[in-house]
């Protein structure tokens, strides 16, 4: 059912994406220094952190029931009790989400208990590494099986931090605006730019490593819908990796001498790797429910 499997893979967008800002975004905040935390709005924060723990919640229980559906007798299967203890109990990827189920739910206790960014950025992290353990990457047993399954945890640990962190890094680039902040602010862009290189190569370097785990063969052939999709997905992550960059190597240098120049280019680069990234993440949700020949 068409309708079927373009509500999963909204499911699957809207959670994943929840889970990397509420991973990567509070994950950079706990980085930054005390100065330039307090430039952040935080009712703001707090508020869009208590959205993205819902939608991942809501995501998450969305996406238990649509399986419900696709392995039932229709949409009437999604809110059947018994097929659910089935599901959760005795299948491994109904094991799977009821783990996360219960990370994701530890994430929106500790939202709403107004932890802190590192803490609901640990409980977000292990929620979104536990996706490694259902989907393509199990698709092997034994060893081969768990190094497929540690490269895919590796990898969307390191999307979530590199994407995640984008969006608290368009306020830390508006802090330098301000002389007060600018030194502060200026810190904590170094400490991400640090552990932005780390993210990256993460990302590159697992995604490749995953590509030849799921499909055993290179160059990928374009009449294949899942190969396809997977070659647009490659393209749009290397543009992402050469807008970033640009960031760090054209204008962050230049902050010094052109501080408005720079950081209106730089505002600008970090949405466009935002808006790479969403169109990242739904080929992503597309891709997970397809055969991958």
């Amino acid at each position: 059912m068409i309708s079927l499997t373009a509500a999963m893979a909204a499911s699957r967008l809207a959670g994943d994406a929840a889970l990397f800002f509420l991973f990567g975004g509070s994950g950079m905040m706990a980085l930054a220094r005390t100065t330039v935390q307090a430039s952040f709005n935080r009712r703001a924060v707090h508020l869009a952190q208590c959205w993205a723990a819902g939608i991942a919640l809501l995501a998450l229980l969305c996406l238990i029931c649509l399986q419900l559906v696709s392995v039932g007798d229709g949409w009437s299967s999604a809110l059947d009790i018994s097929l659910l203890k089935i599901v959760l109990f005795q299948t491994e990827f109904g094991q799977v989400w009821l783990v996360r189920l219960l990370f994701v739910v530890a994430t929106l206790i500790a939202v709403l208990a107004a932890r802190q960014n590192l803490v609901i950025a640990a409980w977000a992290g292990i929620a979104l590494a536990l996706t490694a353990l259902a989907g393509h990457a199990a698709m092997h047993e034994g060893w081969l099986g768990i190094a497929m399954r540690l490269s895919q945890a590796l990898h969307v640990v390191c999307a979530g931090a590199w994407v995640g962190s984008l969006v608290p890094l368009v306020g830390l680039l508006r802090a330098m605006k301000h002389a007060d902040l600018r030194e502060a602010a200026g810190h904590a862009l170094r400490r991400f730019s640090l552990f932005g290189h780390f993210a990256v190569a993460g990302v590159l370097l697992t995604g490749v490593t995953n590509t030849f785990f799921v499909l055993g063969q290179w160059p990928l052939h374009r009449h294949s819908p899942y190969q396809a999709l997977l070659g647009l997905k490659i393209c749009l992550a290397l543009a992402m990796v050469l807008m970033a960059v640009s960031n760090r190597y054209l204008w962050v240098p230049r902050f010094s001498g052109k501080p408005d120049l720079a950081g209106r280019a730089l505002v600008r680069g970090t949405l466009g790797e935002l808006t790479f990234a969403i169109m990242v993440l739904a080929l992503v949700s597309v891709l997970g429910l397809l055969e991958p020949v």
